[in-house]
């Protein structure tokens, strides 16, 4: 059995840990290509004597877009994480897993939730939690330190992993 109670830091924790990097650098790689063509447009805007107004505001632009794409993890994660406050209607989110033969269930505010092993794509470690994701990218977090019976390894023993795995 396992005990959590789930802190911003910690839901940040694990959020930096599964969080997409590819959606990050496509925004950041957009901004760059705004801001070079603003960048171009003032080039020309120089050069020639032309007025063009188009360079000022999409270099500002892309610019305004690569820093959103710098803080797009930590905004998420905020968002997200009060996405899940609301969801259980509480500021802070309790949670109880306890671990069976072939399934584990979840407790939290609203009605139990069993989870098969076979639905647990992977396992990731951090220093203080172990992240396991399921289909639908939805994820447990299970702290290592929560743990009222036994320990993650008692859970490993149980052949847990390899019926992930299997």
């Amino acid at each position: 059995m396992n005990e959590t109670i789930i802190t911003p830091e910690l839901f940040q924790e694990a959020f930096l840990l599964t969080f997409s990097k590819k959606q990050q650098k496509t925004l950041f790689l957009c901004g760059g290509v705004i801001a070079l063509a603003g960048g171009v447009f003032l080039a020309v805007q120089f050069l020639f004597h032309k007025l063009l107004i188009l360079g000022i505001p999409l270099l500002l632009m892309g610019v305004a877009v690569m820093v959103s794409a710098i803080r797009l993890p930590k905004s998420e994660c905020k968002r997200k994480y009060k996405a899940l406050c609301f969801k259980n209607s509480q500021n802070i989110v309790f949670r109880r897993a306890e671990f069976y033969d072939t399934a584990m269930t979840i407790f939290s505010c609203g009605e139990p939730l069993e989870i098969d092993y076979s639905e647990i794509h992977s396992v990731q470690e951090t220093d203080h939690l172990i992240v396991l994701t399921c289909e639908g990218r939805r994820g447990i977090i299970l702290n290592k330190s929560g743990f009222v019976i036994g320990c993650w390894g008692d859970v490993q023993k149980q052949n847990f992993l390899n019926q992930i795995q299997a």
